[in-house]
């Protein structure tokens, strides 16, 4: 049955008009699709704030800094093994005790190269003097090495064993620092590896051991 309202002319006209306007206007302030409501809630579940945003690159530039520092440490062993593993007076090779970075700084041990097997039949003291610049040329390589492959490193503790019988002894230490270099000028090895920032002893063209006061040195 189809149900119709009294029609009152012009102003019942006016009226009708009036409402049907009114409702069609309701209805598409009051409607939103399926679509766009989806689209809405698929937005606030994948909405990522500023921090977040920051948190993510600073995550990522640190496992950035990371992977380059292990690299660059990774570089510095293998060209030690390398473009030291024969001395002028020694070929036997140099030994690497440990090796640590802490931000700018690195420690780094190593052992000296023992004599060399065709100085068996040499004086004693002409034999432990060769040792003895081997071991201060090693620390000035060694020393410019880490600054080298190591471009963020400022300075480093460095220290030189060397084996007696089966105790290390410690003949070369010190604190090296990037902007400490010796002129080209400088001829002598033992002021060399003091412009550097080594400490050690020589007598008579010799290393002596090191005692741990002597160690603080430089410190």
């Amino acid at each position: 049955m189809l149900f119709r309202e009294p029609f009152h002319g012009d102003r019942d006209a006016q009226v009708i008009l009036r409402r049907t306007l009114s409702s069609e206007r309701q209805g598409r302030t009051r409607k939103i699709s399926p679509t766009a409501q989806h689209t809405a809630k698929h937005l606030d579940s994948h909405r990522v704030s500023a921090a977040e945003i920051v948190g993510a690159r600073s995550g990522d530039a640190e496992k950035g800094r990371m992977m380059r520092h292990l690299c660059e440490i990774g570089d510095f062993v293998r060209r030690m093994r390398v473009q030291t593993s024969f001395g002028d007076l020694s070929r036997a090779r140099l030994k690497l005790l440990r090796f640590e970075i802490r931000g700018d700084e690195a420690e780094c041990n190593f052992l000296a190269r023992p004599a060399d097997p065709w100085d068996a039949g040499l004086p004693v003291h002409v034999s432990e003097r060769n040792v003895s610049v081997q071991a201060l040329r090693d620390a000035i390589s060694v020393r410019g090495l880490l600054f080298r492959i190591l471009p963020d490193l400022s300075r480093a503790v460095l220290r030189v064993y060397r084996l007696s019988g089966e105790s290390l002894e410690l003949i070369i230490t010190g604190v090296v620092r990037r902007e400490e270099q010796a002129p080209a000028t400088v001829r002598s090895l033992a002021m060399r590896a003091k412009l550097c920032g080594l400490q050690f002893w020589l007598d008579d063209g010799i290393l002596e051991s090191l005692h741990p006061e002597e160690c603080l040195m430089n410190a």
